[in-house]
């Protein structure tokens, strides 16, 4: 990523938990530090495991201490970081950072660029009208799949000549295929090396809809002794899911595997990978177990159907649809040759079209183009 010169970007967010958009944002940070940017980075409200993380490597990071409702005190907040590291551009992550880092933009005559990182659903009259205010204040925006460019086009009527399309990337030198490493991924996560696994990846939230694959894998446990389901992430739904999982009689079958750094050290021991979700962008879990060289069965929800294909890269179900959802993953658990091909074909398409490398090619794009608009 190249600016020219040794360009001081802010990087603007909500949260710095562990999820998507946070490893977007360390992604960002550590390898722009590689070519030369300096990063910093706001959080608005939340510090997490990402949070640390950036600290510990250097890189400025503040959480500003949102208070609920409209906190006019962050945009001075912005305003002083922008001052003080001698800022060159804003880079904000989703709408409501996005309105704040606008606004902060606009008074420090600095530009402002915004990702979507997802669609924005149900959040009636007043969140429309802060989507339509925010691609206003912004720059330009960066949508990561072509269903939230559209909803940015035609809902919120943001100009066609600031909108992007950039798809996510990840960093294959961190995830590549090696399925060999399956024994010892096994062994971390306390599985048999006979077991069979499903894995997925994410914040255990009402939006992923872990539900729904724990009632899929019930659907499937009488003829399988050997399946598992393993949940990566935490997230205000745990309980439930651990109750709903009780409930079902599944204890022995779902493993709640907690928040974990070391993902890519993990996503090996995992003969399929699911996701299950009602809403999506373009979910870098996906991305990572496709780029593990796992097959794939999801939702066909949001951004997933750009990513995989139906009977390509992995098996798509419609969204809330366990029956269908158990369906596919039967398919892909039991038959092993549909299993590697699914998952070749995933690793391939990993390769050539989701790299970090290539992501961030796009963004200096446009990074430069907003600077000199500025």
């Amino acid at each position: 990523m190249s600016l020219g010169g040794q360009p001081r970007i802010l990087h603007v967010s909500n949260s710095l938990l562990t999820g998507g958009l946070e490893t977007f944002i360390s992604d960002m940070v550590s390898h722009g530090q590689d070519v030369g940017v300096h990063p910093v980075v706001a959080t608005l409200e939340h510090k997490g495991r990402i949070f640390h993380e950036i600290k510990a490597a250097g890189v400025p990071v503040r959480c500003l201490n949102k208070q609920p409702g409209l906190d006019l005190s962050i945009v001075g907040n912005l305003f002083n970081l922008v001052r003080i590291h001698k800022i060159n551009l804003i880079h904000a992550h989703n709408i409501g950072a996005g309105f704040y880092a606008g606004l902060a933009g606009l008074l420090s005559r600095t530009p402002v660029i915004m990702t979507r990182h997802s669609l924005s659903v149900r959040d009636g009259a007043s969140g429309r009208m802060l989507r339509k205010l925010t691609g206003r204040l912004c720059t330009a925006s960066v949508c990561v799949s072509s269903e939230i460019f559209d909803q940015a086009l035609h809902e919120d009527k943001c100009p066609r000549n600031k909108l992007n399309l950039i798809m996510n990337g990840v960093d294959l030198s961190r995830f590549n295929g090696d399925r060999h490493r399956s024994r010892q991924a096994r062994l971390l996560l306390g599985l048999a090396e006979t077991d069979s696994v499903v894995m997925t990846v994410g914040r255990l939230s009402e939006v992923k809809n872990q539900a729904l694959m724990i009632r899929a894998i019930g659907r499937l446990s009488n003829d399988r002794p050997a399946l598992k389901l393993v949940l990566i992430g935490d997230g205000p739904e745990r309980a439930n899911l651990e109750t709903l999982t009780r409930t079902l009689g599944l204890n022995d079958r779902v493993l709640f595997a907690g928040e974990r750094p070391d993902v890519e050290q993990l996503l090996p021991a995992a003969d399929c990978f699911a996701l299950s979700s009602d809403s999506e962008g373009a979910p870098k879990a996906l991305l990572e177990a496709m780029a593990c060289g796992l097959p794939i069965v999801c939702t066909a929800v949001g951004g997933i159907p750009q990513i995989i294909s139906h009977g390509q890269c992995g098996l798509l179900s419609p969204g809330g649809d366990e029956a269908a959802m158990a369906s596919c993953l039967a398919q892909v658990l039991d038959d092993a040759l549909l299993a590697s091909e699914l998952g070749r074909h995933a690793l391939e398409q990993a390769r050539r079209r989701f790299s970090l490398q290539e992501m961030l090619r796009q963004y200096a794009q446009v990074y430069s183009l907003a600077v000199a608009r500025s």
